[in-house]
């Protein structure tokens, strides 16, 4: 087996990982979304720190859109 063919194994299977635990990310996000919003729900109040976490799972969202659409992985710096 060449060094060559060896790579592109490796960088195929990595690629494949990559996708793997970034379609998990995006679930996990989804669950801990619709878990605060149900929180929210059934509490019958709504928290500045419910308000936070929902605008984190958004922008984890859009991160994860951005990479599948881009292949990039988009670093924002707040102000």
């Amino acid at each position: 087996m060449s060094t060559e063919n060896l790579d592109k194994k490796l960088t195929s299977l990595l690629i494949v990982v990559e996708k793997t635990l970034h379609i998990t990310i995006l679930f996990i996000v989804l669950y801990l979304c619709g878990f605060e919003i149900f929180g929210m729900y059934s509490s019958g109040a709504i928290s500045v720190a419910s308000v936070m976490l929902l605008f984190i799972y958004l922008e984890l969202i859009q991160m994860i859109q951005i990479y599948f659409s881009s292949g990039k992985i988009p670093v924002r710096y707040p102000l």
